[in-house]
């Protein structure tokens, strides 16, 4: 069995070598959240280059996804605001409902958007 850890990862905010911007954070993306069973979702938020205003985090949507893909339980922390909010509104509000009870095993009952 794998040990249980708590894992926070900050995201790369330079590029360095030969990948666009957008495959390396999909890249990214893809080597933070494998192996995790559950992936917790907060505030959600960046600022816009051009506006200097708060604006919801696109990428963080991308990362549910892969979540989801992966068989990880997403738990979007609505009440942080920005994506978060966004992404609690399409997850069943309760545990009976998020968790269909299949023949070996769960299945996630995720509202695709």
């Amino acid at each position: 069995m794998a040990p249980s850890i708590l894992e926070s990862r900050p995201f790369p905010q330079v590029t360095t070598g030969e990948l666009p911007r957008n495959e390396l954070c999909t890249k990214y993306r893809g080597d933070m959240l494998s192996g995790v069973g559950v992936s917790i979702f907060i505030f959600g938020n960046k600022q816009d280059q051009k506006t200097g205003k708060t604006i919801g985090a696109n990428g963080m949507k991308e990362e549910f996804d892969i979540s989801i893909n992966n068989g990880a339980i997403p738990i979007p922390v609505g009440a942080t605001g920005f994506t978060t909010h966004e992404l609690w509104e399409i997850t069943p509000l309760s545990l009976q409902e998020l968790f269909c009870t299949i023949k070996g095993g769960v299945r996630l009952n995720i509202k695709k958007s």
